[in-house]
């Protein structure tokens, strides 16, 4: 009886390590990873949906068996797939560029050149939940496998399904066009392909909007609401997916005027205020003027985007963007058409925060909407700072997004 439980368990253990090592044989046998792509778009989006950590692990991968890649005993295998919009044609031909733009990812990076891929690409979905990817994959030579288990490990023996795969790998599918020459890493096609599946961290944007104001007087006078107009250039850097800093200069144009609680103060030619006229000297009342205000604003600022802090592959952004600024301000004082006072000059500080929205359009251009107000130091109307002494910008802009 004794024998019989110890046969047993000897022969269970045996099972359970035999089944560990055909797990690791798996793992060490053969390697596939999966570059995904949107939906009948071919660039290749990087890092986004997964794509960086697929490419790091094919590349130590590649590293680990280089002499057998290099002497064309392990081919690294791309099988494109993209079976969503478009008519099989435009789908072989998306599919080509897809699976030329992840070998071109390699090839900028010197971790394999063209020589060393075998290409197949079909018009079909790749399964029901992804249909336009490019799987790569990589197995070792079947000598190789056999002197492994010759060694103590196991032989792996491929599936049904590998081997299908495998077949797919090594010949055009049937209705799929024929296959065009690779392109040469040292051609120029490439070389444009692989200038755009990267983008630089680097940007830089430009766009304008409306303006809005408050000092002594406002944009939202008593008479009418006054919008302004601004214009700006921007350039950032992106540390990562959900933090990036800018650098912004903007020019933003107002008109404001009085508000009600004040349209019956007056202003003297000194530009001194009154509540009554002064005798003798020269009177303007307050609700027949108004005060022409043009801003210059160097901004710093550091731009959150909560969307990417859970959902990195996003194409959408949702920005929170606290900011310092360095502004100029320069104003006027009209009566009616006329001016009474010229070119009054001061600098301020200014801190804000801006809240906003974007989205992108390819990997090198996105929009973005940002809306914010800033508090400035001093007043920015050439009014004497009574009553309202809290000053303002509340500027509204579309951005256009060039990632270099």
């Amino acid at each position: 009886m004794k024998k019989k439980t110890l046969t047993l368990l000897v022969s269970i253990v045996a099972i359970i390590n035999l089944m560990q090592a055909q797990q690791t044989g798996k793992s060490t046998t053969e390697k596939e990873l999966i570059f995904r792509f949107y939906a009948g778009n071919d660039m290749f989006f990087f890092p986004g949906k997964g794509n960086e950590k697929a490419f790091r692990k094919a590349c130590d991968y590649i590293e680990a068996h280089r002499k057998l890649i290099e002497s064309g005993q392990m081919p690294i295998y791309i099988n494109g797939y993209c079976g969503t919009k478009g008519t099989p044609e435009e789908r072989l031909e998306r599919v080509r560029i897809m699976s030329n733009r992840v070998k071109s990812k390699f090839i900028r990076a010197k971790i394999a050149i063209e020589g060393n891929f075998v290409t197949c690409n079909s018009k079909d979905s790749y399964n029901k939940k992804m249909h336009n990817v490019v799987i790569m994959r990589l197995m070792l030579p079947q000598d190789i496998q056999q002197n492994k288990a010759s060694s103590g490990e196991p032989q792996i023996e491929a599936t049904e399904t590998k081997q299908e795969n495998l077949n797919q790998a090594t010949q055009q599918p049937e209705t799929e066009e024929p296959q065009t020459n690779p392109i040469s890493s040292t051609e120029q096609p490439a070389t444009r392909l692989m200038l755009q599946e990267k983008p630089s961290r680097w940007y830089i944007g430009m766009g304008g909007g409306f303006s809005f104001g408050r000092s002594t007087f406002a944009s939202f006078a008593m008479d009418k609401t006054h919008p302004g107009i601004n214009v700006g250039l921007v350039g950032g850097y992106a540390i990562n997916s959900t933090i990036s800093t800018e650098l912004s200069i903007n020019y933003s144009h107002m008109t404001l005027g009085s508000y009600d609680c004040c349209q019956n103060l007056w202003l003297d030619a000194d530009g001194n205020r009154y509540f009554a006229p002064v005798a003798g000297m020269k009177n303007y009342k307050y609700s027949d003027l108004t005060s022409i205000t043009n801003l210059i604003d160097l901004g710093a600022h550091f731009n959150i985007d909560l969307i990417h802090l859970w959902h990195t592959d996003s194409k959408w952004s949702a920005l929170v963007a606290p900011a310092i600024y360095g502004v100029y301000s320069n104003a006027s004082i009209k009566q009616s058409n006329t001016k009474i006072f010229e070119n009054q000059s001061r600098f301020h500080f200014s801190t804000g925060i801006d809240i906003g929205a974007g989205y992108i359009i390819t990997p090198k251009i996105g929009m973005r909407f940002m809306t914010g107000v800033n508090y400035l130091t001093g007043a920015i109307d050439a009014l004497p700072r009574e009553e309202h002494k809290t000053s303002y910008i509340w500027n509204s802009s579309l951005l256009l997004i060039f990632k270099l």
